[in-house]
């Protein structure tokens, strides 16, 4: 609360008068030292290197970001999203029409001007050369050089960089090196993918690596004389600071600033050497040996951002929950509570707070409302009533009143109203089951969460009986995690019986027919993934008395002859129900369910047919149909079993992502809120009707933004895998880094700031990204998947090769080597630089292309694909150059696998090689470079530690060796600084098993779980790492640095020929460990003697 107090009247100083701005970003001061460029809000301004007013550059229109000088100071460039992407714009330093000089929908980073000022070098991911080795990915872009008034773009430098600038004399490039996927603002991190200082001489294209140390020295610039550079460093074991060093002696280093507790960045120097970088979001200026002084920087700029904008929602819904009588829909979109009115979509709002609620519940009176808010610092309960007996729903209502049911400084939220109306359950500190009566206001322990463990908020399933006697839900009493059992409790507390008593996963538990019966999804049928998370589901069910699983029992036959004495005996219930109400007794009056746990087990069934990936479900009050959500293919859609007739069907095409199912009191409608879409499927008739709903929503940008800044904050303190934060100073930094917030009025501003919060947590899988929905007309640029020669001048552009299974392989085309691509849709090509523009918008679309080749000319039709297609297309290329490079060094003893993620698809691929492609070789070579993670450590482990202990041999005639699905031949497993989470683990496993030795770089230590929360604006999300791993010696895998037995660095310029030197040095040493196994093995001698 006191921090929400100072942020309110931080936000009205802001707003009350012009006051100096701060979080200003990218500042550079110019070659003269006169004038500084830097971002305020999105906006480009340049401002005197004293202080004073800043003048813009740039509109607003767009988000400008990371200025640099001209050699003489005259124009800057920079990067702006004008397109839905990054490109470069250059501009007049003293104003005017910026003109853009890049034109692909990749991001392109600007890095400085050549010497002359006739060029700019910007790191951008484009197709690399043919001859290229290098991988492809996101964070592996090179360093280009484009002409400041556009064109075609030269590779200057194959090894992924950073930061880079010239030197005076323009003979040499000062860069810094990027080797991992470590979010770039994350700090305190010592390991082999924290960022160097590398020398590139442009002459001999020799490569020299200037910093040795395994911790962050990033942002060189050249001193004035070009024997010395600044950098910024965090060597002295605090925060980043500006350091000076030797081009001759890195490590002679030298601090010029000795900031603590936050980070210095953005560091330029003029050509005097006079140094500009950010500090506490001011920017300072400093002459070495001297002072640094804060520039007084003034902006007078009417602030045009809205303290709150009216708009509609129409999409986006979730957690819709039908109302007991069929009519209406509650649901959450962008925080807040609705209710539509399913036949005409006319919507109440019935919260309008800037932070979030979710979670809504129905009492059965349908006039009654609960659900969570996240409000004062916790989540806590609300109550929501229609205030007038005179209306009767939500969507009508003219006054609606909201009261709190429980607020404390615990977590309390996902609330369920109990069948009776009376109490609600909820969950305390996220694995607690409680329950609060709304008379008294009391609060009861169910269970004491011992046995729980949540994941990501909302993972833990219960639900009340119909009786409100009991409660359903998922817990894991085994440590077993997340391979959940089914338990039932008393709602009065006690000792929770475990139903289910399986090694399977079993969740989402759900009373039906009138507590005859409970529901659940199981995986112990269905078909499961080869390896990693997955498998498909079924329904299962037990029947809570032996009366009702006889009745589910009897065929169709007997239920028709049979089955009527239970529907006498219902309709002489209904009948003393009619009598009861006019004799004055509560015709709502439920009856206790009968519950027998004696042989529980044996009234367990399976009631789905067909197991598939299977989302909710629900079971119609009579025990005739089964209704649920799922994919066989693709989609969701909704199907229906006969539980009678044991028949299965599709019952609706609802074309939908995974979501649930909620059914009315009397069992008639169903409601399906997934993928932000609401559908009411009436079962009597089995017709869908969507909900076209138009929910009033006020967006207030400055207290939002506040909102998911203290969130995610909390949520660190309540989820991170450790409970000491790595020693973070978690209170300081929340005001530290949230003071900025009344200064940032967008998301890319707003994901920096939360991601250098994060960051100091010195922690994996930290960070805030912003998804940028963009414009449909935003840039795409397409590909014709082929190589290009950069070096050809036109006209046209000269093709170096077609890549395999690319648009242009097939058997029809004219083009190949050396082809030259003169018009694309008839418009002339002049070089390689108008491809961007010419391909834009066309992936998939039927083109038509102008090919010479030679003297002879011809035209054919193509259809250029997406760069994610483009993706995979030189994905598979680099897998095959290495599958032959090992072949070829290796003289066809060794195989060769890489797994591009820990996930179920590349294990297929990699058993498949192994088994099918390479069962003959040697042995093989593990590549798990590059690898983002995933979950496959175990399966690698036990994939690749087979120890061979039999032959199958019928009639004297070998016929296979057993193991049959395990790898019982050496190997070796090539690792480097981009393995990533458990691309950490896996090769941990590996070699602490002792399966084999690794080869290449030391691999940061990032083996944690993550949840990546989107936030309550969805274009918005942050991670937290929040499940540890710990060694048989007590010590986290996290920030435990893995090394390799054999340490190879990349060298980039023989990998830019095509050789890889890590996996050369890995086919040595296999092929050392082959000729000892080899020789060393008895089996070779006794295959003799039935090989035939």
């Amino acid at each position: 609360m006191k921090h929400t107090l100072f942020l309110l009247l931080l936000i009205l100083s802001v707003c009350a008068s012009a006051v100096e701005p701060r979080w200003l970003v990218a500042p550079a001061i110019a070659p003269d030292g006169l004038r500084v460029a830097f971002c305020y809000q999105g906006i480009l301004y340049v401002v005197d290197a004293k202080g004073g007013e800043a003048r813009p550059l740039t509109t607003g229109n767009d988000y400008a970001t990371l200025p640099i000088w001209s050699p003489k100071g005259d124009r800057l460039a920079y990067a702006s999203d004008r397109y839905g992407n990054f490109d470069i714009y250059t501009i007049p330093a003293e104003g005017g029409q910026p003109v853009r000089i890049t034109f692909g929908s990749q991001t392109d980073t600007p890095l400085c001007f050549t010497p002359g000022g006739d060029s700019v070098l910007y790191r951008s991911l484009e197709m690399p050369s043919a001859s290229s080795g290098l991988f492809y990915a996101r964070w592996t872009g090179g360093i280009y050089r484009v002409s400041a008034n556009g064109g075609a773009a030269d590779l200057q430098l194959p090894m992924p960089a950073g930061n880079a600038c010239y030197a005076p004399d323009g003979k040499s490039i000062l860069l810094e090196d990027l080797r991992g996927v470590e979010n770039g603002l994350r700090k305190h991190h010592t390991s082999s993918t924290t960022r160097d200082i590398w020398l590139y001489t442009l002459a001999t294209g020799k490569l020299e690596r200037l910093m040795t140390r395994d911790g962050e020295d990033r942002n060189p610039v050249f001193a004035p004389g070009g024997q010395r550079f600044y950098f910024l460093s965090e060597r002295d074991g605090g925060s980043f600071n500006v350091y000076e060093a030797p081009l001759a002696n890195g490590a002679d280093a030298k601090a010029i600033t000795t900031y603590t507790k936050l980070p210095v960045r953005y560091l330029s120097a003029s050509q005097s050497g006079v140094l500009c970088y950010t500090f506490d979001g001011q920017i300072y200026t400093q002459t070495p040996g001297q002072e640094a002084k804060v520039l007084k920087i003034e902006i007078n700029r009417p602030n045009d951002q809205m303290d709150s904008v009216n708009r509609t929602l129409s999409s986006g819904a979730h957690g819709g929950v039908i109302s007991p009588d069929g009519k209406e829909v509650a649901f959450e979109n962008h925080g807040d509570i609705y209710v539509s009115n399913i036949e005409y979509g006319n919507t109440r709002r019935i919260t309008n707070t800037p932070g979030m609620e979710r979670s809504v519940s129905w009492a059965k009176d349908g006039r009654t409302l609960v659900y969570a808010g996240e409000r004062g610092g916790s989540w806590n309960l609300y109550l929501a009533k229609i205030a007038r007996n005179d209306e009767k729903h939500f969507a009508i209502a003219t006054e609606v009143l909201e009261e709190p049911l429980l607020v404390t400084d615990k977590e309390t939220f996902q609330p369920l109203f109990s069948p009776d109306g009376k109490e609600v359950a909820f969950l305390e500190d996220r694995t607690k089951l409680k329950v609060i009566n709304l008379a008294s206001k009391q609060v009861r322990q169910l269970t004491d969460g011992r046995y729980n463990y949540s994941y990501s908020d909302g993972d833990i399933a219960y639900d009340w009986s119909p009786d409100s006697k009991w409660i359903a839900l998922t817990y894991n009493p085994k440590h077993r995690w997340p391979n959940n059992e089914i338990g039932i409790v008393s709602a009065n507390g006690g000792e929770i019986f475990n139903l289910t008593l399986s090694g399977y996963t079993d969740s989402n538990p759900r009373w039906m027919m009138g507590g005859d019966m409970l529901i659940w999804s199981s995986d112990r049928n269905g078909l499961r993934s080869h390896a990693s998370w997955g498998a498909q589901e079924d329904v299962y069910a037990f029947f809570t008395s032996q009366e009702a699983y006889d009745r589910y029992r009897l065929t169709p036959f007997e239920f028709e002859e049979l089955g009527n004495g239970k529907k006498d005996k219902e309709d002489g219930e209904k009948k003393d129900d009619k009598k009861g109400k006019k004799d004055g007794k509560d015709k709502d009056e439920v009856k206790p369910i009968k519950l027998d746990f004696n042989h529980a087990e044996d009234r367990i069934v399976r009631l789905t047919i067909h197991s598939s990936d299977l989302s909710d479900a629900i079971v119609t009050p009579d025990g005739k149909s089964l209704y649920y959500l799922c994919s066989f293919e693709d989609k969701y859609n909704l199907w229906k079993t006969d539980l009678r007739k044991k028949t299965t069907s599709k019952v609706l095409d609802v074309n939908t992502s995974g979501g649930a199912i909620t059914l009315d009191a009397k069992g008639e409608n169903i409601l399906i809120s997934a993928g932000g879409s609401l559908v009411k499927v009436d079962l009597k008739g089995e017709k869908q009707k969507r909900v076209a709903y138009s929910a009033p929503f006020t967006y207030r940008g400055q207290a939002e933004r506040e909102g998911m800044y203290d969130h995610a904050w909390r949520q660190v303190v309540k989820k991170f895998y450790r409970s000491d934060l790595h020693g973070a100073d978690w209170d300081y930094y929340r005001n530290a880094y949230g003071k900025f917030l009344p200064y940032i009025n967008n998301n890319y501003d707003f994901a920096d700031l939360l991601s250098e919060l994060l960051g100091e947590l010195n922690a994996s899988h930290t960070g805030s990204g912003y998804r940028h929905a963009g414009d449909p007309g935003a840039a795409s640029t397409a590909s014709l998947g082929v190589f290009f020669d950069r070096s050809y001048k036109g006209p046209g552009v000269r093709v170096t090769e077609v890549l395999r299974n690319g648009p242009l392989d097939k058997a029809d085309s004219k083009v190949k080597a050396g082809s030259v691509i003169t018009k694309i849709n008839g418009l002339a090509v002049s070089n390689y630089g108008q491809l961007p523009l010419l391909l834009d918008q066309l992936s998939g679309k039927r083109i038509r292309i102008d090919v010479k080749n030679g003297g002879a000319e011809t035209s054919e039709v193509v259809k250029p694909i997406s760069s994610g297609q483009l993706s995979t297309l030189l994905y598979d290329r680099w897998v095959e150059q290495r599958r032959h490079e090992v072949d070829s060094l290796s003289h066809g003893r060794l195989g060769y696998v890489h797994i591009q993620a820990m996930n179920g698809s590349s294990f297929r691929t990699i058993y498949s090689d192994l088994f099918g492609r390479y069962n003959d070789r040697e042995g093989v070579v593990i590549d798990t470079r590059y690898n983002g993670g995933g979950h496959l450590h175990e399966d690698v482990e036990v994939l690749f530690s087979g120890k061979k202990y039999l032959d199958q041999v019928p009639r004297e005639h070998l016929v296979s060796e057993q193991p049959r699905k395990r790898w019982k031949k050496p190997s070796v497993m090539l690792v480097a600084e981009a393995n990533y989470s458990n691309a950490h683990g896996t090769p941990w496993v590996y070699k602490t098993m002792g399966i084999g030795k690794l080869v290449g770089r030391p691999v940061p230590g990032t083996m944690t779980s993550v949840w990546w929360e989107t936030l309550v604006d969805p274009t918005l999300y942050f991670g937290i790492p929040i499940v540890g791993y710990v060694d048989s010696t007590g010590h986290y895998l996290e920030n435990q640095q893995l090394e390799p037995d054999y340490e190879v660095w990349m060298d980039y310029q023989r990998l830019e020929r095509g050789h890889d030197s890590q996996l050369e040095k890995a086919v040595e040493v296999l092929l050392q460990e082959a000729d000892r196994v080899k020789a060393s093995s008895p089996w070779p001698k006794v295959e003799e003697k039935f090989l035939k």
